[in-house]
């Protein structure tokens, strides 16, 4: 899941060729259809992480063993939407 976001997140990707050592910034189309594959694959992993969690808020309560794995996924969705907030409040003021 870091890595998927680490790839949505990223103003630009680039590749290298095998033979060289050169590397050059992905074409900005190739880009945009990795960002849209990430962008799914994190919105299923959403879902997944979501479902889960409802499964331990039942009225039957949460095992002790299964509350700190529990809450540490739960900060780390917060922390990556509110980057991801933050992100999407200043590409706004950008194209204003």
């Amino acid at each position: 899941m870091r890595c998927m976001y680490r790839i949505w997140r990223v103003d630009t990707l680039y590749w290298r060729h095998a033979q060289t050592s050169h590397h050059s910034p992905l074409p900005p189309f190739i880009h945009a259809e990795l960002r849209q594959i990430v962008k799914s694959a994190l919105e299923s992993c959403e879902r997944d992480i979501f479902n889960e969690l409802d499964k331990f808020l039942k009225p039957s309560g949460i095992p002790a063993k299964d509350r700190a794995p529990m809450w540490a996924a739960l900060w780390q969705l917060i922390f990556t939407f509110k980057d991801l907030t933050q992100t999407f409040k200043e590409a706004g003021r950008l194209a204003n």
